[in-house]
């Protein structure tokens, strides 16, 4: 952790640049660590790491200096308190879903969220006991009025892919906070150059990194920042 990455309230420009950077060896840019496991130097480092007295990079899959780095940069860039980079979108979005829902709730989504998203809370959250409202884009009396006792989530996108609509984020915040629910939005088309989402009151942010955040269209993943 560097100075930046303590301190993340600068320009968005300096934030992207500098904020997250793990630079060793002296390296200029923070290297790509391919490294599947970690050594501890001795017996008594690996009991104070199971014991949760130390943080200690173990397996690669659970995480590294270069995931780490990315997501410190793109946490201090939405400001969130943390970021999860995943492997592609759909696995942030079910993780997402799957990790704030139980059997017996309700989720509340807009008609024009991003389709795959649409598909996954209604055709496959039933098979686990959670049903799902879809409302229509921009009607939020629609929206407050499908809010049940059981209901835990509103999710909407803004922009929405491919049609560009635009969510009244602050007004899905005002709902979700009245029912004491939880907002979700898909900024993935806005990126957080553009929009922060957090900044307005909702709870979880999803960006896609296949579009606008890496610029270049060949850069499968995707994010969830969570505050």
């Amino acid at each position: 952790m560097n100075e930046f990455t303590k301190r993340p309230n600068g320009h968005r420009d300096t934030i992207a640049v500098h904020c997250g950077e793990k630079r060793w060896f002296g390296s200029v840019t923070t290297p790509i660590d391919y490294t599947s496991t970690f050594v501890f130097k001795d017996v008594a480092e690996m009991v104070d790491f199971s014991s949760g007295q130390i943080e200690h990079y173990e397996y690669g899959r659970y995480g590294n200096p270069t995931r780490e780095a990315a997501e410190q940069k793109l946490a201090a860039l939405e400001g969130a308190e943390r970021c999860v980079l995943f492997d592609c979108g759909m696995s942030a979005v079910c993780a997402t879903i799957l990790s704030m829902c139980s059997q017996g709730q309700h989720i509340i989504i807009t008609d024009d969220a991003y389709k795959q998203t649409l598909a996954f809370v209604t055709k496959v959250m039933p098979r686990f006991g959670v049903s799902t409202t879809v409302v229509p884009m921009g009607d939020y009396e629609a929206m407050n009025k499908a809010v049940t006792p059981a209901t835990v989530m509103i999710i909407s996108e803004s922009p929405t892919n491919p049609y560009l609509n635009i969510a009244d984020v602050d007004e899905v915040v005002r709902i979700a906070r009245a029912h004491n629910v939880l907002s979700v939005i898909d900024s993935t088309f806005a990126t957080p150059y553009n929009a922060r989402p957090l900044d307005q009151g909702v709870d979880i942010v999803i960006q896609s990194a296949t579009k606008y955040l890496a610029g270049h269209n060949d850069c499968p993943g995707r994010r969830r920042p969570r505050f």
